[in-house]
């Protein structure tokens, strides 16, 4: 399913900026491998055009570039962004091809919100993008009060227990979060059907 969420999003990224898909496609049939603690996530091919595509062979053929994600990559990538992320990720193969690719991310600026408007119409993913923004600013939220609970209860000396209260809000935040990521799921599936 992320194979089939990710790929039209990047793909469309590199349409919309040809410069990044013309620096990708001197890698034409390179083979990228993302794992997340030691899992694979998604498995691409560059095309001759620079656009991706999803990696057809699976099991134990070695990568062009294997970029191996830390378990708390989630994590990293709210408190340090992108960067805090690859800092941390193990990338194995071809140096050239990781070198074209960090470039690709550094200076590629999708537009998330314009690939659903051309699924779902404006209005429905002007929405779509909403929720997710107010979801991503709860989950910071979340983190930050966690964190500083954290550090407050540790300065102090004290155990690093969370009163109940806050506890049941917090799992109520996660199940509502669930819930609308499972509804939001729902209405790509459905999107993604002839």
């Amino acid at each position: 399913m992320l194979h089939s969420l990710s790929l039209p999003v990047i793909n469309r990224a590199l349409s919309d900026d040809p410069w990044a898909a013309q620096r990708l496609a001197a890698f034409a049939g390179a083979s990228l491998r993302v794992t997340l603690a030691e899992r694979p996530l998604l498995r691409y091919t560059i095309e001759p055009d620079g656009l991706l595509a999803a990696h057809q062979v699976f099991g134990d053929d070695e990568p062009s570039l294997s970029i191996d994600l830390p378990p708390n990559a989630a994590a990293l990538l709210i408190s340090h962004g992108r960067h805090g992320v690859i800092k941390a990720a193990k990338i194995r193969g071809n140096v050239e091809l990781a070198n074209a690719l960090n470039e690709v991310m550094e200076q590629i600026r999708p537009d998330p919100e314009a690939f659903l408007a051309s699924k779902i119409g404006d209005i429905a993913a002007h929405r779509t993008m909403g929720f997710l923004s107010s979801a991503k600013q709860g989950i910071e939220e979340i983190a930050s009060r966690l964190k500083d609970q954290f550090t407050e209860h540790v300065a102090e000396g004290h155990s690093v227990i969370v009163p109940n209260p806050e506890i049941r809000a917090f799992i109520s935040d996660v199940d509502t979060l669930r819930n609308d990521v499972a509804r939001l799921k729902q209405r790509f599936d459905r999107l993604q059907q002839p």
